[in-house]
Protein backbone atom coordinates (compact mmCIF):
# COMPACT_ATOMS: atom_id res chain seq x y z
CA UNK A 1 0.00 0.00 0.00
CA UNK A 2 1.53 3.47 -0.97
CA UNK A 3 1.49 5.52 2.36
CA UNK A 4 -0.07 9.08 2.35
CA UNK A 5 2.46 12.16 2.49
CA UNK A 6 2.04 15.51 4.56
CA UNK A 7 4.49 18.51 4.24
CA UNK A 8 7.27 18.70 6.40
CA UNK A 9 7.63 21.25 9.07
CA UNK A 10 10.25 22.97 10.28
CA UNK A 11 11.95 20.84 13.36
CA UNK A 12 11.13 17.73 10.60
CA UNK A 13 13.87 19.54 8.31
CA UNK A 14 15.96 20.19 11.11
CA UNK A 15 16.05 16.73 12.53
CA UNK A 16 16.28 14.74 9.31
CA UNK A 17 19.45 17.26 8.21
CA UNK A 18 20.69 15.80 11.71
CA UNK A 19 19.67 12.78 11.61
CA UNK A 20 21.18 11.90 7.93
CA UNK A 21 24.01 13.98 8.20
CA UNK A 22 26.22 11.28 7.78
CA UNK A 23 23.75 8.69 5.81
CA UNK A 24 23.72 7.46 2.07
CA UNK A 25 21.25 9.05 -0.12
CA UNK A 26 18.88 6.17 -0.20
CA UNK A 27 18.87 6.22 3.61
CA UNK A 28 18.14 9.47 3.40
CA UNK A 29 15.10 9.06 1.00
CA UNK A 30 13.75 6.45 3.47
CA UNK A 31 14.63 9.04 6.23
CA UNK A 32 12.49 11.39 4.54
CA UNK A 33 9.30 9.48 3.62
CA UNK A 34 9.40 8.38 6.96
CA UNK A 35 9.02 11.51 8.71
CA UNK A 36 6.39 12.53 5.90
CA UNK A 37 4.66 9.60 6.47
CA UNK A 38 4.75 8.20 9.58
CA UNK A 39 5.56 4.61 8.27
CA UNK A 40 8.38 2.84 9.77
CA UNK A 41 12.03 2.73 7.06
CA UNK A 42 12.07 -0.66 7.06
CA UNK A 43 8.61 -0.91 5.51
CA UNK A 44 9.16 2.37 2.85
CA UNK A 45 12.30 0.01 1.70
CA UNK A 46 10.12 -2.49 -0.16
CA UNK A 47 8.35 0.34 -2.53
CA UNK A 48 9.86 0.41 -6.38
CA UNK A 49 12.55 2.87 -6.73
CA UNK A 50 9.54 4.76 -9.11
CA UNK A 51 6.90 4.89 -6.51
CA UNK A 52 9.59 5.89 -3.89
CA UNK A 53 10.90 8.80 -5.93
CA UNK A 54 6.79 9.91 -6.80
CA UNK A 55 6.76 10.27 -3.03
CA UNK A 56 9.95 12.21 -2.25
CA UNK A 57 8.45 14.82 -5.84
CA UNK A 58 4.98 15.40 -4.18
CA UNK A 59 6.62 15.54 -0.93
CA UNK A 60 9.31 18.45 -1.90
CA UNK A 61 6.31 20.12 -3.99
CA UNK A 62 4.42 20.36 -0.55
CA UNK A 63 7.30 22.20 1.43
CA UNK A 64 9.14 24.01 -1.78
CA UNK A 65 6.67 24.14 -4.32
CA UNK A 66 6.12 22.99 -8.06
CA UNK A 67 8.90 25.10 -9.52
CA UNK A 68 12.48 23.77 -9.83
CA UNK A 69 15.88 25.02 -10.46
CA UNK A 70 18.06 23.05 -12.17
CA UNK A 71 21.60 23.01 -13.22
CA UNK A 72 23.29 20.67 -15.82
CA UNK A 73 26.66 20.55 -17.11
CA UNK A 74 27.22 20.23 -21.16
CA UNK A 75 29.05 16.84 -21.92
CA UNK A 76 30.17 18.43 -25.58
CA UNK A 77 31.42 22.04 -24.33
CA UNK A 78 31.32 21.89 -20.76
CA UNK A 79 28.93 24.98 -19.98
CA UNK A 80 26.89 25.44 -17.20
CA UNK A 81 23.03 25.28 -17.98
CA UNK A 82 20.24 26.31 -16.04
CA UNK A 83 16.67 25.27 -16.37
CA UNK A 84 13.40 25.20 -14.23
CA UNK A 85 11.72 21.86 -14.04
CA UNK A 86 7.89 21.04 -12.86
CA UNK A 87 7.83 18.56 -9.84
CA UNK A 88 4.86 17.39 -10.56
CA UNK A 89 5.50 16.77 -13.89
CA UNK A 90 7.76 14.12 -13.08
CA UNK A 91 5.67 11.99 -10.94
CA UNK A 92 5.10 9.60 -13.56
CA UNK A 93 1.86 7.32 -12.91
CA UNK A 94 2.62 3.25 -13.01
CA UNK A 95 0.11 1.15 -14.04
CA UNK A 96 -2.67 -0.02 -11.49
CA UNK A 97 -1.28 -3.69 -10.72
CA UNK A 98 0.10 -4.64 -6.81
CA UNK A 99 3.83 -4.07 -6.65
CA UNK A 100 4.31 -6.22 -3.97
CA UNK A 101 3.91 -9.56 -6.21
CA UNK A 102 6.08 -11.01 -8.87
CA UNK A 103 5.18 -10.35 -11.84
CA UNK A 104 5.56 -12.66 -15.23
CA UNK A 105 6.58 -11.22 -18.61
CA UNK A 106 7.42 -13.44 -21.85
CA UNK A 107 8.57 -12.75 -25.12
CA UNK A 108 9.74 -15.20 -28.36
CA UNK A 109 10.13 -18.56 -25.89
CA UNK A 110 11.72 -16.36 -23.04
CA UNK A 111 9.80 -16.40 -19.94
CA UNK A 112 10.46 -14.43 -16.55
CA UNK A 113 9.18 -13.97 -13.13
CA UNK A 114 10.95 -10.98 -11.46
CA UNK A 115 10.31 -8.34 -8.98
CA UNK A 116 10.44 -4.64 -8.93
CA UNK A 117 13.91 -3.10 -8.01
CA UNK A 118 13.41 -1.10 -4.62
CA UNK A 119 15.47 0.41 -1.86
CA UNK A 120 17.37 -2.63 -0.12
CA UNK A 121 18.16 -3.60 -4.08
CA UNK A 122 19.87 -0.14 -4.03
CA UNK A 123 21.53 -0.47 -0.61
CA UNK A 124 22.76 -4.20 -1.56
CA UNK A 125 25.11 -2.67 -4.61
CA UNK A 126 26.88 0.16 -2.03
CA UNK A 127 29.93 -2.11 -1.86
CA UNK A 128 30.11 -3.21 -5.50
CA UNK A 129 33.70 -2.17 -6.66
CA UNK A 130 32.04 -0.91 -10.24
CA UNK A 131 28.51 -0.21 -12.37
CA UNK A 132 28.59 -3.95 -13.80
CA UNK A 133 28.93 -5.52 -10.99
CA UNK A 134 26.40 -3.62 -9.37
CA UNK A 135 23.70 -4.25 -12.53
CA UNK A 136 24.17 -7.72 -12.14
CA UNK A 137 23.83 -7.84 -8.42
CA UNK A 138 20.47 -6.19 -9.12
CA UNK A 139 19.53 -8.41 -11.75
CA UNK A 140 20.16 -11.58 -9.98
CA UNK A 141 18.37 -10.12 -6.61
CA UNK A 142 15.22 -8.95 -8.77
CA UNK A 143 15.13 -11.91 -11.59
CA UNK A 144 13.35 -14.70 -9.56
CA UNK A 145 12.94 -17.38 -12.44
CA UNK A 146 13.95 -17.87 -15.96
CA UNK A 147 12.44 -20.15 -19.09
CA UNK A 148 14.04 -20.45 -22.31
CA UNK A 149 11.73 -22.79 -24.69
CA UNK A 150 10.65 -24.93 -21.67
CA UNK A 151 13.77 -25.10 -20.02
CA UNK A 152 14.60 -23.36 -16.51
CA UNK A 153 17.64 -21.33 -16.61
CA UNK A 154 19.90 -20.25 -13.58
CA UNK A 155 19.94 -16.49 -12.65
CA UNK A 156 23.85 -15.91 -13.66
CA UNK A 157 23.81 -17.55 -16.78
CA UNK A 158 20.96 -15.41 -18.17
CA UNK A 159 21.88 -14.02 -21.50
CA UNK A 160 21.73 -10.09 -22.73
CA UNK A 161 18.45 -10.51 -24.29
CA UNK A 162 16.64 -11.71 -21.08
CA UNK A 163 18.38 -8.73 -19.46
CA UNK A 164 16.73 -6.45 -21.93
CA UNK A 165 13.36 -8.37 -21.58
CA UNK A 166 13.48 -7.89 -17.45
CA UNK A 167 14.75 -3.84 -17.88
CA UNK A 168 11.44 -2.93 -20.02
CA UNK A 169 8.77 -4.73 -17.69
CA UNK A 170 10.66 -3.00 -14.71
CA UNK A 171 9.99 0.06 -16.80
CA UNK A 172 6.69 -0.92 -17.96
CA UNK A 173 5.83 -1.68 -14.18
CA UNK A 174 7.66 1.05 -12.73
CA UNK A 175 8.07 4.19 -15.40
CA UNK A 176 9.71 6.16 -12.88
CA UNK A 177 12.38 4.37 -11.99
CA UNK A 178 14.40 5.97 -14.70
CA UNK A 179 13.44 10.02 -14.95
CA UNK A 180 15.62 11.07 -17.88
CA UNK A 181 15.92 14.80 -19.25
CA UNK A 182 16.04 16.22 -22.50
CA UNK A 183 18.47 18.74 -22.61
CA UNK A 184 19.67 21.19 -24.95
CA UNK A 185 23.08 23.32 -24.51
CA UNK A 186 22.57 27.17 -25.87
CA UNK A 187 25.63 27.40 -26.42
CA UNK A 188 26.74 24.43 -28.71
CA UNK A 189 23.03 23.30 -29.53
CA UNK A 190 24.62 19.70 -27.84
CA UNK A 191 21.48 17.55 -27.28
CA UNK A 192 21.46 14.80 -24.68
CA UNK A 193 19.65 13.39 -21.99
CA UNK A 194 20.50 13.43 -18.67
CA UNK A 195 19.34 10.88 -15.43
CA UNK A 196 17.38 13.25 -12.81
CA UNK A 197 17.62 12.13 -9.26
CA UNK A 198 15.16 13.74 -6.97
CA UNK A 199 16.55 11.96 -4.00
CA UNK A 200 20.21 14.16 -4.29
CA UNK A 201 18.28 17.26 -5.31
CA UNK A 202 15.67 17.00 -2.42
CA UNK A 203 18.65 16.57 0.02
CA UNK A 204 20.40 19.49 -1.19
CA UNK A 205 17.21 21.63 -0.53
CA UNK A 206 16.63 20.01 2.66
CA UNK A 207 20.38 20.62 3.91
CA UNK A 208 20.01 24.52 2.65
CA UNK A 209 16.90 25.13 4.35
CA UNK A 210 17.86 23.68 7.13
CA UNK A 211 20.75 25.91 7.49
CA UNK A 212 18.48 28.90 7.17
CA UNK A 213 16.27 28.00 9.83
CA UNK A 214 19.22 27.34 12.53
CA UNK A 215 20.15 30.76 11.42
CA UNK A 216 16.75 32.15 12.22
CA UNK A 217 16.76 30.53 15.63
CA UNK A 218 20.09 31.89 16.43
CA UNK A 219 18.96 35.47 15.62
CA UNK A 220 15.77 35.03 17.22
CA UNK A 221 17.11 33.43 20.04
CA UNK A 222 19.66 35.93 20.60
CA UNK A 223 17.25 38.57 20.14
CA UNK A 224 14.69 37.32 22.46
CA UNK A 225 15.75 34.54 24.58
CA UNK A 226 13.29 32.46 23.27
CA UNK A 227 14.08 28.12 22.72
CA UNK A 228 14.48 26.32 19.33
CA UNK A 229 11.49 24.91 19.70
CA UNK A 230 9.60 27.92 20.75
CA UNK A 231 10.70 29.83 17.33
CA UNK A 232 10.40 26.75 15.14
CA UNK A 233 7.14 26.02 16.07
CA UNK A 234 6.08 29.55 14.99
CA UNK A 235 5.03 30.09 11.09
CA UNK A 236 7.41 31.02 8.77
CA UNK A 237 5.21 34.21 8.61
CA UNK A 238 6.11 35.28 11.78
CA UNK A 239 9.69 34.22 11.97
CA UNK A 240 9.97 36.45 9.04
CA UNK A 241 8.04 39.77 11.16
CA UNK A 242 10.39 39.12 13.87
CA UNK A 243 13.61 39.44 11.96
CA UNK A 244 12.45 42.68 10.06
CA UNK A 245 11.60 43.74 13.58
CA UNK A 246 15.34 43.38 14.96
CA UNK A 247 16.94 44.20 11.60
Amino acid sequence: MIPEVKPLSAHDIIRIWELGHDMHHIERALLILSASSGSTQNKLASLPVGKRDALLLDIRSKIFGDRMNCFATCPECGDKIQFTLSARSLIVKSPDKPYDIPHELSSDGLSLIFRLPDSTDQLAVLSSDNIETARLLIIKRCLLKVINDGTPIATEDVQENAINLLCSGILELDPGSELLLDVTCASCGNNWQALFDIVTFFWSEISAEARRLLLEVHNLASAYGWSEAEILSMSALRRRYYLEMIG
